[in-house]
């Protein structure tokens, strides 16, 4: 804590819940994602250290937990999760 410093001014502002609300349901809408779908999310590129296929297989795991679940992924390298998401067989109804 003696060596760590935030800046407030890099920090945004809080979202209003209700508009956190409203976006969620557009896009939830949007995906076609049930409203009390878990869903996992990945946001961000794909590296070496950032392994699609682990994430995936995250996935799998989390899905026995909650069949409903989806995977979304955001990002630029979306044929790292295509081919990381055919090669275990998920159903490409549960992701987007």
């Amino acid at each position: 804590a003696d060596h760590i410093t935030i800046a407030q001014h890099d920090i945004p502002p809080s979202i209003p819940e209700e508009q956190r609300a409203l976006w969620r349901k557009e896009v939830r809408e949007e995906l076609g994602i049930a409203h009390d779908a878990h869903v996992y999310c990945y946001n961000g590129s794909v590296q070496l250290w950032q392994d699609a296929k682990n994430t995936v297989a995250l996935f799998i795991e989390e899905r026995k937990k909650h069949p409903d679940a989806y995977f979304v992924a955001i990002t630029q390298n979306t044929q790292e999760f295509k081919d990381a998401l055919e090669e275990y067989n998920v159903d490409p109804a549960r992701y987007r």
